[in-house]
């Protein structure tokens, strides 16, 4: 079975990989069986190599795919230079047997193409759309939100009225992280008696005091001391360990995209549209960011993370310490060349 996930809802992206997982047996699974990859880099080869390999002790093998899809986005107006960020020949070219090479990919083997936001008109999509169940998770806005609300409360065992769900869509917006963490909260809370405007006042608040961004902006700006203290309070307020890794990854690649998209000197709404960054003060900061670091700075900073999740995933470490020292690295790095070390420095 082969599955395409995408949309900007990673939230239900992940739940519902999770999902996948466990009707597979995850136990029966185990980590022996799972491969994640990274799109932007893995070849066709070593990706149909995996998909290939027969599962160990177990019925199914599971092989994720992140963000591969992306790199075949069609531009608007973009040449059909590699640099201009419109899917080459050359590109295209080394993943054109992919379309018959997953139609032999065994019945042992589940694939999954995760990604964010793509286009109906992706290159690859086209081509591989008839192999794979394709699954599309937009943001959840209006009664969709809502709906989500009533469930989410009702799977944890409690209630929750209108009014309260308006308040509770109004204090944290369409951000399901968020969202999960503050319901199991309000349900902890209200055992018995049903979820009312009160309470949401009182457990959630109007102003979350810690954003996640402010998080990430320390991070990234190396400041380790405000980084850590800010994370702390985050989780205090209910945040999910996952949801932190998650943005994290989120804002690293969107450093990624934006060091690719300065390179062809763009005008700035060119540079805001094909980025996805609508808000100025975002516009800027990613900007910013990616004047900062290297190309090699944030794939190595993606790898560190990439490891913490799974560290965290196979129970080696805690979650919230996993956290917690991910950040220290990461707004501690002085490896990086764009900080005044000498060129000749390895990141190790």
């Amino acid at each position: 079975m082969i599955y395409l996930l995408y949309g900007e809802d990673d939230f239900s992206v992940q739940e519902y990989l999770a999902e996948l997982r466990s009707s597979r047996g995850s136990e029966e699974l185990g980590e022996g069986n799972v491969n994640v990859f990274d799109g932007s880099s893995i070849t066709s080869h070593h990706l149909l190599q995996a998909c290939s390999t027969v599962p160990f002790l177990a019925e199914y093998r599971l092989v994720i795919v992140r963000d591969m899809l992306r790199k075949f986005e069609p531009q608007r107006g973009a040449s059909r230079r590699d640099r201009s960020g419109q899917p080459s020949t050359k590109a295209l070219k080394a993943w054109q047997e992919l379309p018959d090479a997953l139609a032999q990919i065994p019945e042992s083997t589940i694939l999954v193409f995760v990604d964010g936001l793509i286009r109906r008109d992706n290159s690859m999509l086209k081509q591989i759309a008839h192999l794979v169940e394709v699954k599309e998770f937009p943001l959840l806005k209006g009664q969709a939100l809502s709906d989500w609300i009533h469930h989410r409360v009702d799977t944890a065992g409690g209630t929750i009225n209108e009014r309260a769900v308006r308040l509770l869509m109004e204090y944290v917006g369409g951000n399901l992280w968020v969202l999960a963490g503050e319901i199991e909260k309000l349900s902890l809370y209200c055992t018995r008696d049903e979820i009312g405007v009160d309470e949401v006042r009182v457990l959630v608040g109007r102003s979350r005091q810690v954003s996640i961004f402010d998080i990430i902006d320390a991070t990234l700006d190396l400041n380790a001391a405000v980084a850590l203290q800010k994370l702390n309070q985050l989780l205090m307020s209910g945040a999910e360990v996952s949801y932190v890794i998650t943005m994290l990854a989120r804002q690293l690649r969107l450093v990624i995209v934006m060091q690719e998209l300065l390179s062809l000197k763009l005008l700035r709404n060119e540079l805001s549209r094909r980025s996805g960054i609508t808000a100025e003060f975002a516009l800027r900061r990613t900007e910013k960011q990616a004047a900062r670091y290297t190309r090699g700075d944030v794939t190595h900073m993606l790898r560190v993370l990439l490891d913490t999740d799974m560290s965290v995933k196979r129970g080696i470490v805690s979650g919230e310490l996993a956290l917690e020292s991910l950040v220290a690295r990461l707004s501690n790095e002085t490896t990086f060349g764009k900080l005044g070390v000498p060129s000749g420095s390895k990141i190790h």
